[in-house]
């Protein structure tokens, strides 16, 4: 198998196990319902500390919260790729399949350059800037602005995905 066929592998989904899911998609999916599981379970913890026994834990609050930012950054990824983002199509339905098209690439071009700004303003803030420690956990910054270069690359990675295979299905169209 050569290198590129090796990326395609691991992006594309062409895994060889029963799942049909690649390693890549895989450990976005185990990182973002990790990310949700011990949210809730931190957040279960602290309500019961604060109001039960009336001894709240103080870094329970922040830790969610980062759990949350890394569980939308990677769960973003994977609602590309199964297309579940929330869109108003209805006026976009009635285009024809060419004009569909057209107006998908565009979006598409769109969002890359966003996600874009989003992951050089993350690295920007990773390394450029002197960052502290969180309040009650005491873990640097950069762990916390690293959800935004991770999220918005595999957002990317997903929208090419995406634009590959429409245009692959254009070429079978009009084969």
């Amino acid at each position: 198998m050569r290198g590129s066929d090796t990326r395609l592998l691991i992006v594309e989904g062409g895994s060889m196990e029963k799942s049909g899911k690649s390693l890549y998609i895989r450990v976005i999916e185990i990182l973002s319902n990790m990310s949700l599981a011990f949210m809730f379970v931190i957040v279960m913890f602290g309500v019961i500390s604060r109001y039960v026994m009336s001894s709240p834990y103080f870094w329970s609050d922040e830790l969610s919260r980062y759990l949350m930012i890394y569980m939308v950054f990677l769960g973003s990824s994977l609602s590309f790729r199964e297309e579940k983002h929330p869109s108003l199509t209805f006026l976009i339905d009635k285009l024809n399949p060419k004009y569909r098209t057209i107006w998908d690439t565009a979006i598409d071009l769109l969002l890359i350059s966003v996600l874009v700004m989003l992951i050089l303003g993350g690295l920007e803030i990773m390394t450029h800037k002197p960052i502290g420690r969180t309040p009650a956990l005491r873990i640097k910054y950069t762990w916390v602005y690293l959800a935004m270069p991770l999220g918005g690359s595999c957002m990317i990675i997903e929208i090419i995905i995406r634009m590959s295979r429409r245009v692959k299905n254009l070429h079978r169209k009009s084969s």
